[in-house]
């Protein structure tokens, strides 16, 4: 499996924004503006501003999973199972990114079980038997997270001062602290299959060898 690409998005801070706009609205009060000298003054102190308030509050980098095109397994089942779940991990995806213009650590959370998720994808491709232990997770898990963070979009987008959300968010962060945790499970019990499934094969390859007459070492001279 090839891990996914990542993109940055910058997001910068509002704050050296405030802090010039506070400064002019101080500056006004405090000395008269029909003399050009006070404007240059004023400009030439938000320039000082901006830049102490950008380094104090700097541009953050928010990571974010890219869209990617699933693998084909070339089973007609298990690619429409593919299909749907590239589709659903999307549109994960496109609340992600909402999410990230208000709240970046969450937002990188949610990039991280997207990351599992594709990765899972990727292994159900070249291992089209295990569609049936995973039926689960595509058919519960990954619509759930869906629903869940589309709502949570709506909430922040809509929010007012006279309604308190701070409940649904922490329920819809907690949920997806869950949602972390069983998107690693299942990628780690996938992976530990194939482990089991490496091991039982060198083993058997080993029998074969002993019993065909060849030794470590060459051919048994027997």
């Amino acid at each position: 499996m090839h891990s996914n690409v990542y993109k940055l998005k910058k997001r910068r801070s509002p704050v050296p924004f405030y802090a010039v706009g506070v400064w002019w609205f101080v500056y006004a009060l405090m000395f008269p503006m029909y003399w050009w000298y006070h404007y240059a003054i004023a400009a030439a102190m938000s320039i000082f501003i901006y830049i102490l308030f950008s380094q104090m509050f700097p541009a953050q980098h928010i990571k974010i999973a890219k869209t990617y095109k699933a693998p084909v397994s070339g089973v007609g089942e298990v690619d429409k199972t593919i299909k749907d779940a590239q589709s659903t991990l999307n549109s994960i995806y496109d609340s992600t990114g909402k999410i990230a213009l208000t709240d970046s650590i969450f937002a990188g959370k949610i990039a991280s079980i997207i990351e599992d998720g594709r990765k899972i994808l990727e292994y159900l491709a070249v291992n089209t038997k295990k569609i049936t232990v995973l039926r689960r997770f595509f058919n519960y898990y990954l619509p759930t997270l869906d629903k869940l963070l589309k709502n949570y979009v709506v909430l922040d987008k809509h929010k007012t001062a006279e309604r308190d959300y701070a409940e649904s968010k922490a329920y819809t962060e907690a949920a997806v602290d869950m949602m972390k945790t069983v998107f690693d499970k299942q990628l780690e019990k996938l992976l530990d299959d194939v482990a089991l499934d490496i091991t039982i094969d060198t083993e058997v390859l080993e029998t074969m060898l002993a019993n065909s007459g060849y030794k470590e070492g060459g051919l048994s001279n027997e």
